[in-house]
């Protein structure tokens, strides 16, 4: 995946995320990003994840 393909995802992603009430996990799966970027960008655009912390460590 280039750079150009990948910035256009993480932009839905982000998109995504902050029209939606999808988790982080479902826009990973959507917008076929790994999980953890898709968890950091729902930080960043939310202020906070609805992952648990506990699911995370086991990443």
């Amino acid at each position: 995946m280039d750079t150009t393909q990948r910035s256009v995802r993480e932009e839905i992603a982000r998109r995504m995320l902050r029209t939606t009430r999808i988790g982080p996990t479902a826009v990973a799966r959507y917008v076929d990003l790994p999980r953890d970027e898709v968890v950091q960008l729902a930080i960043e655009v939310r202020g906070r994840c609805s992952v648990s912390p506990s699911s995370l460590r086991k990443a």
